[in-house]
């Protein structure tokens, strides 16, 4: 009898390229050009602190125009990894709904960092577009029971 052979792993759908001076030439050329998708596909192949860099060193209208493009597929890590004026300047293009999302999905002290270089009508703004937790009516907030084996020794 044979051995079962290995099932083939398919490619990475996405392969990761380096940021380089000739990759951000073609970014800001492509937003130049008017073709913001093409613009967006060279963006998101890159890592997203490489998405920061280039994001910091394109014009804030080429830089308006890519978050407009990648908005939907945008890695909420990216906002870590941003200056804190173009951190900003995202945070506002992306909109209060979709920032607190990305800022939800942060580790916490990631979350705490980037909302800690706003402003704090910002914070509140933003921190007000966060889910809460589910509470009874006397705002008490279950919590489940630990495990009655872990009493019993």
């Amino acid at each position: 009898m044979s051995e079962p052979q290995e099932e083939a792993q398919p490619p990475q759908a996405e392969t990761q390229v380096e940021l380089s001076d000739e990759l951000i030439r073609s970014v800001d050329h492509a937003l130049q050009e008017g073709d913001a998708a093409r613009a967006a596909e060279l963006a998101l192949q890159l890592h997203v602190a490489d998405q920061a860099d280039l994001l910091e060193q394109l014009g804030r209208e080429e830089r308006t125009e890519l978050i407009a493009e990648i908005k939907p597929q945008l890695d909420p890590e990216l906002l870590t990894h941003l200056d804190d004026d173009v951190r900003a300047e995202v945070i506002d293009l992306l909109g209060r709904e979709q920032a607190g999302a990305a800022i939800a999905q942060l580790d916490t002290d990631d979350a705490i960092d980037v909302l800690g270089d706003l402003d704090q009508a910002e914070q509140i703004a933003l921190l007000q577009t966060l889910p809460l937790p589910e509470r009874d009516d006397e705002g008490y907030t279950p919590k489940p029971a630990p495990a009655r084996e872990a009493f019993e020794e």
